[in-house]
């Protein structure tokens, strides 16, 4: 099997286990073990072509190999519940004394007039 054809069906298998109305439907006939088997079975071929290509010297197919199996690892979490997919945002709250934030303003302006007077 040909590393194009591998990522057509691993874009394939991913689209129907993201989609809503098919994931939907997917969960409701329990077709999520045989997704899975798929799964596995396009992880054991990557593992073969990433082997015949690492003999044969092919490090480019190597390495698409590679990155083809951590999709597959990807996409494996997300079936199993596994991958938290929530963005976070954080939040610092620092309180400077006047004379620092003056600073640090200072510091701001010298560096953005410097680039303003490189800039033709």
């Amino acid at each position: 099997m040909r590393l194009t054809t591998l990522e057509k069906r691993v874009t394939t298998l991913e689209t129907m286990l993201t989609h809503p109305t098919l994931n939907r439907s997917v969960h409701q006939t329990n077709d999520v073990l045989s997704l899975q088997a798929q799964l596995e079975e396009l992880i054991h071929e990557a593992k073969l072509i990433k082997e015949k290509a690492e003999a044969a010297g092919d490090h480019r197919t190597a390495l698409a190999c590679l990155r083809a199996h951590y999709q597959f690892l990807e996409l494996a979490c997300k079936l199993r519940g596994e991958l938290d997919e929530t963005p976070r945002t954080n939040i610092l709250n620092v309180n400077l004394d006047p004379e620092i934030a003056k600073r640090i303003a200072e510091t701001y302006l010298a560096r953005h007039r410097a680039l303003e007077l490189d800039q033709p």
